[in-house]
């Protein structure tokens, strides 16, 4: 870890104070941008599941509020500017498509090498 990279655990903290409020101000946005940036370097590029970890974790810490269009944007935004960060572009236009992302069972390795002995191969 390089001098100027938070440790992990202040950004949990730092981002378990920013949903703790019952509606995000244009500060809090802001604050959430930064602590989501200042966790690239704990991640290498296109780690999926932790991102999905990140994002499960934050809809429940919103709960029911996720309801509400304005948490529901939220929820988009946060997800395409983590996309953003990791792969370098957005991959969501809705909410739903982030919810149904995250439902999406992780595919183990080992299945994809059982899945690829089971195609035909071509001579």
């Amino acid at each position: 870890m390089n001098d100027d990279q938070k440790p992990l655990a202040d950004i949990w903290l730092e981002l378990q104070l920013i949903t703790m409020a019952t509606d995000l101000s244009v500060e809090d946005r802001e604050r959430l941008e930064k602590t989501l940036e200042s966790l690239k370097g704990h991640v290498s590029h296109n780690q999926e599941n932790q991102r999905k970890v990140i994002l499960r974790w934050f809809t429940a810490r919103l709960g029911s509020r996720l309801f509400t269009s304005h948490y529901k944007q939220l929820l988009l935004e946060l997800a395409n500017l983590m996309a953003t960060i990791w792969t370098g572009t957005p991959q969501f236009k809705s909410s739903d498509e982030v919810l149904n992302w995250l439902q999406e069972e992780p595919v183990d390795a080992t299945q994809q090498d059982k899945s690829d002995d089971d195609i035909p191969k071509q001579a």
